[in-house]
C-alpha cells in the first residue's frame, strides 16, 4: 500500500506581512468597483492570533483584489496557505498567479470555496505557468458574488520544487 505524502517545503516564505499582525501594508489593492472596501482589522484568526485583512464586497460585478508580486518564478511548484472567512457572500473567491497580475495575461486562477461564517485552512499547490519574469499571488471577487465579506490571515507562499 502507498501513502500520499506531500513533498517537503524547500523554500523560504515568499510575501511580505501575511500574517496582518498590525495593518495590511505590502499588498496592493485594485477596485474596479468604487463600493469595495479593504482594511486592517484587530479580530482572532482562525489560527488563533489576532489581526486579518478584511475584504468588504458590495455586489455587482467586478474583479476586486489584493495582490502582491513576491517573486515567484515559472516552472516551479508553490504551497500557497492561508485562514479564511466568507460572512454573508454567495459566491466564491479566486486565487491567482500570473507575472502580471494588472492584465491577467498570463494568469492562473484557482476556486476559493465560499466558507458560510466559518474559519477554513485552504492550501493548495500551484505550478507556475507565468512568463520568466518574478511573479505574485492575489485574491480576487470574479463577477457578482453578493453583499458579504471575506476576513483573511497567515498567508503563505513557498517554494515545494
Amino acid at each position: 500500500m502507498f501513502t500520499k505524502m506531500r513533498a517537503p517545503l524547500i523554500g523560504t516564505e515568499q510575501v511580505a506581512n501575511g500574517d496582518f499582525s498590525t495593518n495590511i501594508r505590502s499588498w496592493s489593492i485594485v477596485r474596479w468597483n468604487s463600493g469595495t472596501a479593504f482594511s486592517w482589522e484587530n479580530s482572532l484568526s482562525g489560527n488563533g492570533s489576532y489581526g486579518v485583512m478584511r475584504f468588504d464586497v458590495n455586489g455587482g460585478t467586478s474583479w476586486d483584489r489584493f495582490q502582491q508580486y513576491c517573486g515567484t518564478v515559472k516552472n516551479n511548484i508553490y504551497r500557497v496557505s492561508f485562514w479564511m472567512k466568507t460572512v454573508g457572500v454567495t459566491g466564491n473567491f479566486y486565487l491567482i498567479s500570473a507575472a502580471d497580475l494588472q492584465a491577467f495575461s498570463d494568469a492562473t486562477l484557482y476556486l476559493i470555496t465560499n466558507t458560510s461564517g466559518n474559519w477554513v485552512y485552504f492550501t493548495k499547490d500551484i505550478f507556475t505557468t507565468h512568463n520568466p519574469v518574478p511573479g505574485g499571488i492575489g485574491i480576487m471577487q470574479y463577477g457578482n458574488i453578493g453583499v458579504g465579506t471575506l476576513f483573511i490571515d497567515a498567508i503563505s507562499v513557498k517554494l515545494v520544487s
